[in-house]
């Protein structure tokens, strides 16, 4: 009985450090499942975005960008990231470049970001919580030249 109970341990160790060990990091990518692009977590994005040391991408379609988008962004729907890469890069001027959507769990944010990555792009981290994260912390949107604090009818 003892052995038994050294042996459940042993295992149950070992998950513990199986799950501890992979804990915050990113696997590596293989070929079915591409690694996920890195997050960037809003209170370090808005350091960056106050100090204008950041390009801001929103993936949203065009619409969506004029209804209210973070201040200084730029529209490139993801359907145009790729094709849009070199411009992207030659904008951001080595600085690092953030990508936002307002899906739930940032997809569109890291597809694109990810898209940025393959094409050589560096420094390329979506926004974690993406545009409602950003709104539920008090952020403002720019409307027509406008920045406002008034939360927009629709997000995308």
């Amino acid at each position: 009985m003892e052995g038994h109970r050294q042996f459940g341990l042993l295992v149950a160790m070992c998950a513990i450090a199986l799950g501890a060990s992979g804990a915050g990091q990113s696997s590596p990518g293989t070929p079915d499942r591409p690694s996920e692009p890195p997050r960037i977590q809003l209170d370090d994005f808005r350091r960056l975005q106050a100090a204008g040391a950041v390009l801001i991408v929103d993936v949203r379609d065009v619409t969506a960008f004029k209804r209210g988008h973070i201040p200084h962004a730029i529209s490139v729907p993801l359907d145009q990231i790729e094709a849009r890469a070199a411009e992207i890069e030659v904008r951001a001027r080595q600085r690092p470049i953030v990508t936002y959507c307002s899906c739930p769990n940032d997809h569109a944010s890291a597809s694109a970001a990810a898209l940025l990555t393959s094409r050589g792009l560096h420094d390329v981290r979506a926004l974690a919580g993406g545009l409602p994260a950003w709104l539920a912390a008090g952020g403002s949107l720019l409307r027509g030249g406008l920045v406002s604090q008034e939360l927009p009818k629709r997000l995308f």
